[in-house]
């Protein structure tokens, strides 16, 4: 009884993993096609093993940053950064990650991640994360032309990336979150009129 249960066991894993191919090549195809909504859905139904999932959610990142829909990417970024930060998928992540960032005119978070990823990424990321930070620091240099609040510390780490972990949820809870419903709003602070 026990060995037919591995058996059955092993070929579920086998067909789970088989259409989580087909998904992921059906997601890749939508994708190149340009049809990312829906890819989205496709990328959504992806389950069967952490390496699969990953890629989808990664993908999903991807699609949120070009749709700018950027409660969406902030939110499923950090969980992918938490979540599979050993499979690899981690820093090209949080490389998109530094990017919205910038966008936002939040420099002070995207050096702070920066500065993680040099800590935590992976030996073939260093060299990115490195002129990342060569490029953060002349930006740096450049003269402030914004007015500074009294109240506001120029040196002080935003309250998100205050922890050791970068985002305010508990590395224990994050299994237990649904990527797909996260969301993570980051206010702009850049000028008024200034482009992104």
């Amino acid at each position: 009884m026990t060995q037919l249960l591995i058996v059955l066991f092993s070929v579920a894993s086998v067909l789970a993993s088989g259409s989580d191919l087909d998904l992921s090549r059906q997601a890749t195809l939508l994708l190149q096609q340009g049809k990312q909504d829906e890819a989205l859905s496709v990328l959504q139904t992806i389950h069967g093993s952490p390496q699969s999932e990953s890629w989808a959610l990664s993908q999903a990142v991807k699609v949120f940053y070009s749709k700018q829909r950027w409660p969406r990417f902030f939110g499923l970024s950090s969980y992918v950064r938490t979540q599979y930060s050993a499979l690899g998928l981690a820093d090209d992540v949080r490389l998109l990650e530094i990017l919205a960032l910038l966008r936002h005119c939040r420099n002070d978070d995207a050096i702070a991640l920066v500065k993680v990823g040099l800590a935590q990424g992976s030996s073939s990321s260093r060299p990115r994360y490195e002129m990342l930070a060569s490029l953060l620091e002349v930006a740096a240099t450049a003269p402030d032309e914004r007015p500074q609040d009294e109240s506001s510390d120029p040196q002080a780490p935003r309250k998100m990336f205050a922890s050791k972990h970068i985002w305010p949820v508990p590395v224990q809870a994050v299994p237990k979150l649904d990527p797909w419903k996260l969301e993570r709003k980051i206010e702009p602070q850049c000028e008024k009129g200034a482009s992104k």
